[in-house]
C-alpha cells in the first residue's frame, strides 16, 4: 500500500510555495491510503510546517508522457 509516484514542486513565480501530486496505482489504493493512521499523523506533521491548511484534489490521469 502506499503511493506509486510522489513529485514536489516548487514555484518558480512564488517563492516558498510548494505542490505535492501522489499518484497511486488506483483510486481504491488511494482511499485506503487515506484512511491508514499513519497517512493522518504523517498529514498533521506536514501541516505544522505550513503556512496553511492543505488543499486536497482528486485527480484522474487523463495522459502520461515520458519523453527522457
Amino acid at each position: 500500500m502506499g503511493p506509486s509516484r510522489i513529485l514536489t514542486c516548487s514555484d518558480r513565480d512564488n517563492a516558498g510555495t510548494y505542490v505535492t501530486l501522489v499518484e497511486f496505482s488506483s483510486y481504491e489504493e488511494a482511499m485506503k491510503n487515506s484512511q491508514d493512521p499513519a497517512t493522518s499523523e504523517f498529514a498533521e506533521k506536514m501541516a505544522a510546517l505550513s503556512d496553511g491548511p492543505p488543499v486536497f484534489h482528486n485527480f484522474d490521469i487523463v495522459t502520461v508522457e515520458d519523453r527522457s
